[in-house]
């Protein structure tokens, strides 16, 4: 829990300003023809990337962390959603259509797992 706490909140102008002038450029570029999405990964799914240290197969470690210790997981989820909507609403701001995200937590063992852990 101790490291979930270390965990600093996402400051998207500070730390990935091209993204944003990427998507500003686009939208010039586009105009109204054609509608502008950004992308962020689910909580759960960038939870996994953490705690896994990387893309699995399995997800044993995310699997260990869920049952054993998942106060833990909850928090991180948590910290990680709140990054999440920030970074949605610097890509949305001003003249962005929309924000994609996509779930990775289909990979747990049950579906109520994944209703359970799903931010």
């Amino acid at each position: 829990m101790q490291q979930v706490q270390q965990v600093r909140r996402l400051e998207a102008e500070e730390s990935v300003p091209f993204v944003g002038a990427a998507l500003r450029q686009l939208r010039s570029e586009v105009g109204n023809q054609a509608a502008v999405l950004g992308f962020v990964g689910a909580p759960f799914t960038l939870a996994s990337y953490i705690v896994e240290g990387g893309s699995s197969k399995n997800f044993a470690n995310l699997k260990r962390m869920a049952f054993s210790a998942p106060e833990t997981l909850h928090a991180l989820n948590t910290k990680l959603a709140e990054s999440i909507a920030d970074y949605v609403r610097y890509q949305v701001q001003p003249c962005y259509a929309g924000c994609l995200s996509c779930p990775t937590c289909r990979h747990l063992d049950t579906p109520s797992d994944g209703q359970v852990f799903h931010v």
